[in-house]
Formats: C-alpha cells, structure tokens, sequence
C-alpha cells in the first residue's frame, strides 16, 4: 500500500496511542489480508523514494532504512504492527463514538507557546487553569 505525497512525510506518525498520520494505518485495516508493506512515496525532485513499514526487509530496497531502528524493529513483528494498528484505530473510533473530548494535547507546550487558529475552541487553558489551583 502506497500513499504518493509531495511534501514531508515520518512513518514514525503512524504509531502510538494516538497516532498523528493514521490514514495508512486506517487504510491497512479495510484492505486486511495480504498487505505486505505501508509506504509514503515521497514525490520530490530532488528526493524520490520510499519511506515506511515493510513486512520483509528485502521486499523494497532501503526499507526499512538501517539508521531508523524503530522501523526496522517493527519490521521484525509485522502480523504485531498489523494488530496493534487495528486496536489504536478502533479504540480511537469507540472513544470518538463516546464522545469522550477529554482536554489531553499531545504537544501541550505548543498550545502555549504558538498561534493556533482553532483557540476559540480550544479548552486546554481551563485545563491549565485547574492544574494551577492544585
């Protein structure tokens, strides 16, 4: 499974509890059986390639590449990699379907420190707010 893109890509947003880029990991689940590989390919002039998780590490050459250990260990345990995503995305889908809207910013620095064009909405200084009182 490839996603053709333009601009920067990290595989490594694939993953976690809350992954930042779960569309490929998404993706993978639909299609189910038989996905080998989840890969960006990177469409830049000066920096075609490949980035991503591979099941085998000879399916694609440079993949995963040997300076990204985290990569290459999930390579390692792909039928893991598969499952873990499913659990993440549907914990994600349940807890969205709960409603559950709890005030957790991944970078809560960054909603401090940076514009951010959703702060109308944003509760994360009621939240500060509460922690200052304790």
């Amino acid at each position: 499974m490839i996603d053709y893109k333009t601009g920067a890509v990290n595989p490594s947003q694939w993953f976690g509890e809350r992954p930042e880029e779960p569309q490929l990991p998404l993706y993978s689940m639909v299609e189910g059986e038989g996905i080998c590989a989840v890969l960006f390919g990177q469409l830049k002039a000066a920096d075609m390639k490949f980035s991503g998780v591979v099941e085998q590490e000879d399916l694609i050459p440079g993949l995963p590449p040997a300076r990204n250990s985290q990569l290459k260990e999930i390579t390692e345990h792909w039928p893991q990699v598969l499952d873990d995503w499913q659990q993440t995305i549907n914990q994600l889908a349940e807890d969205f379907r709960k409603g559950k809207a709890d005030v957790d910013p991944k970078k809560p620095d960054t909603c401090q420190t940076s514009y951010c064009e959703l702060s109308g909405l944003c509760r994360i200084d009621e939240m500060m707010a509460g922690h200052s009182d304790d």
